[in-house]
């Protein structure tokens, strides 16, 4: 009884009649298969390409365990890790670190920038294994003669272990200014 309804419909009638509608129809149908299809192979594609993700972190911890460290390697890594760590300034709070910063900062580009101004942006408390460190990030704005323009950028010493530079901007010829912002790294002394 519902197909006799369907088959006589305004509809049905309308869609056996007119061809245009018929390919019409089949156009949307196949656009509807080609993007459920698509959909699939990003699916499985994602799902393979976490697979060998995973496949290759396990195979890299496999070969991982199969490299022993010696004895002596140790010894060595843990000597670098000393000297290392023995090159950092040692301080009692953060307090104390924040006012060693911003007294270092002085001294190492104070000098060279014209009219600086200096933020204090802020200290995040690391810790590493029982080791307690400070980063202090510290901004420095102001003027810049082009002649010390090689001069600031040697104060930045790639070997220096308690600072890192984060950003570093400079603005020649229009207004000269520049703007630094560093991070000074501190240990925090075990009293």
């Amino acid at each position: 009884m519902k197909m006799h309804f369907l088959k006589d419909s305004q509809l049905v009638r309308e869609l056996n009649d007119n061809r245009r509608l018929q390919w019409l129809l089949l156009a949307c149908l196949i656009i509807l298969a080609l993007s459920l299809s698509k959909k699939m192979i990003d699916i499985v594609s994602e799902d393979a390409f976490e697979v060998q993700r995973q496949a290759n972190l396990l195979a890299r911890l496999e070969s991982a365990g199969d490299n022993v460290l010696t004895e002596d390697a140790r010894q060595t890594l843990l000597a670098e890790y000393k000297a290392a760590l023995t090159s950092i300034p040692v301080v009692s709070s953060s307090g104390v670190a924040e006012a060693q910063a911003l007294s270092v900062n002085d001294m190492r580009i104070g000098h060279i920038v014209n009219k600086p101004r200096t933020n204090l942006i802020g200290v995040e408390r690391l810790q590493r294994g029982d080791e307690v460190f400070f980063q202090v990030r510290i901004e420095t704005a102001g003027r810049l003669d082009e002649s010390q323009f090689i001069g600031l950028l040697s104060v930045f010493d790639e070997n220096a272990d308690s600072f890192r530079l984060v950003s570093f901007q400079f603005k020649p010829n229009a207004s000269n200014a520049v703007s630094i912002v560093g991070d000074y790294l501190y240990r925090k002394s075990k009293q």
